[in-house]
């Protein structure tokens, strides 16, 4: 049976003494990899996401998931990678169990299953079996066991990955209070967080219902709004609240409040 639902099943243990990161484009897969960070200094990106690395740590792609290693430094890189294909006609069996980690999720999401989560390193005792395996029926089996102990944890890495999300939003709310009115850029808020941009407005915006840029806005205008009642003028307001140039201040106030600077000055 278990032969039957895998095939074209390859692992292999890599090291790379001296990367490049020209060696390391996105790609995506025809079949389903499981990969396996031993040792280095990179991060990895699966669809947007990305994902820091630490020794032991799994990454989980499915069919045709764009993903690519960044590194961080020259240091030796070593993984671990397993390919595998479940035939047509194993789908219905195979998904009811071992294939929710790969298809039970978003593009993008819940990829990462940390080291810390697999108390006793088991994963990794299948992981150098299948490497070491010569026969597929021996390939098979180990994969099988792999697999339903990742399908066991991933409500737990689906719980991790929010509740990191929540954590993180908060952390990037206080970021951004403390530098309202620095230059501030997605960029910049990006590398502090180790963050794609697009991972960064995604997380942001699930945990407060707005992007990134929506929010430095609002909280920019609020500010010159109560500078503004206590006197200020706008033409030196726009710089103290962080705004590059008193044309992009005024339409925004405009339509934040439906007031032009001055007048809601004025009114007061």
């Amino acid at each position: 049976m278990i032969l039957q639902i895998f095939k074209q099943i390859s692992a292999d243990n890599t090291l790379t003494q001296k990367p490049k990161q020209s060696d390391f484009c996105m790609h995506t897969h025809d079949n389903y990899e499981i990969y396996c960070f031993l040792f280095g200094d990179a991060k990895y990106t699966v669809e947007g996401s990305v994902y820091p690395l630490k020794p032991g740590d799994l990454i989980l792609m499915r069919r045709s998931e764009a993903h690519h290693l960044r590194l961080q430094s020259a240091a030796p890189y070593r993984r671990i990678t397993v390919n595998f294909t479940p035939p047509a006609e194993a789908n219905g069996v195979f998904s009811s169990k071992m294939m929710i980690p790969f298809l039970d999720r978003p593009l993008g999401r819940y990829n990462r299953y940390p080291a810390a989560i697999f108390g006793d390193f088991q994963w990794q005792y299948y992981l150098e079996r299948l490497c070491d395996a010569k026969e597929e029926r021996s390939r098979a089996i180990y994969l099988a066991v792999l697999l339903e102990e990742l399908s066991d944890q991933f409500e737990k890495v689906r719980s991790c990955e929010e509740e990191q999300v929540a954590d993180q939003s908060a952390a990037i709310l206080g970021y951004i209070n403390r530098h309202l009115t620095e230059p501030l850029s997605l960029e910049r808020i990006s590398e502090r967080f180790y963050l794609s941009k697009s991972q960064l407005n995604r997380k942001f915006k699930q945990a407060n219902g707005s992007t990134v840029w929506e929010y430095i806005t609002a909280k920019r205008l609020l500010m010159a709004k109560e500078l503004l009642g206590h006197g200020g003028h706008p033409m030196e307001i726009y710089q103290q609240c962080g705004f590059h140039d008193y044309a992009t201040f005024y339409r925004a106030y405009r339509r934040q409040f439906g007031i032009a600077p001055k007048n809601d000055r004025l009114i007061r």
